[in-house]
């Protein structure tokens, strides 16, 4: 065995957000529900299947808190949870991560900042090859820009079949936003977990009781990752804007 590439490595255990909308109507608390993708704000880009996408990283509270109002202002409340996850293997974020290295990490950020532009490169060519195999062909942006995933995330769980890429656990990409008439659904990043392993421990936000909050979510199983699962997202309508109240300051009578 050829020995392993230097490079600085990590831990890493992210703290992942996501929530289950239901109409304000429904009485009952869901029970042993699968843990439902994150309402990403570009409602008309499709989720990858084989596994959970979960809003990550800085942004993650306010695009929930962005859902949940969009949610009520549509008669919907929300379950919110909190997942945790634990990769032993990923790259400093200061040491992009190449080819030689992949075989010794985890997760694969696609990210200029993470990615070195070889990788960058062979991801693309994955991605081209399966457009072009649909039927859509598409001419090749210079790497690392990750143009293909960005726009077609459904392709991750086939290049995570590919030999190099087999081994990894989860894929940390951003979804693009979309300009909408009420306002722009801003960009997601997310972490897209094929090894439901790495997720260690799920907690209820808000939404239920804290007698209810152990028995809500459960991981789906292999059955329901297989297929696409539609779940309400806040995001899909397009609401009116909120009234603006308009205070002319000036003096009295």
């Amino acid at each position: 065995m050829s020995p392993v590439p230097a490079f600085s490595r990590r831990a890493f255990t992210p703290e992942l957000l996501t929530g289950l909308f239901l109409p304000a109507e429904s009485a009952d608390i869901p029970l042993d529900a699968p843990l439902p993708n994150a309402p990403v704000p570009n409602a008309t880009l499709p989720l990858p299947t084989g596994g959970v996408t979960l809003f990550y990283g800085l942004s993650a509270s306010r695009l929930m808190g962005q859902a949940l109002q969009r949610a009520q202002r549509q008669g919907w409340r929300c379950i919110g949870a909190r997942a945790h996850a634990a990769f032993a293997q990923v790259q400093a974020a200061n040491d992009p991560l190449t080819l030689e290295r992949l075989p010794h990490v985890e997760v694969l950020w696609l990210s200029k900042s993470y990615t070195s532009r070889p990788l960058a490169a062979r991801v693309q060519a994955h991605l081209l090859r399966y457009l072009e195999e649909a039927g859509q062909p598409q001419a090749a942006d210079p790497p690392p820009r990750f143009t293909q995933a960005l726009k077609h995330p459904d392709l991750l769980p086939r290049l995570l079949q590919e030999p190099e890429f087999s081994h990894l656990r989860a894929v940390i990409t951003t979804f693009p936003g979309l300009p909408a008439t009420d306002g722009n659904r801003p960009a997601a990043q997310c972490l897209y977990v094929k090894d439901l392993s790495a997720i260690q421990t799920l907690q209820i936000d808000y939404g239920v009781s804290p007698e209810q909050a152990q028995a809500v979510f459960r991981l789906p199983t292999a059955e329901e990752l297989a297929q696409p699962r539609e779940a309400l997202n806040p995001f899909r309508a397009t609401l009116p804007k909120p009234s603006v109240v308009y205070v002319r300051v000036g003096p009295v009578g």
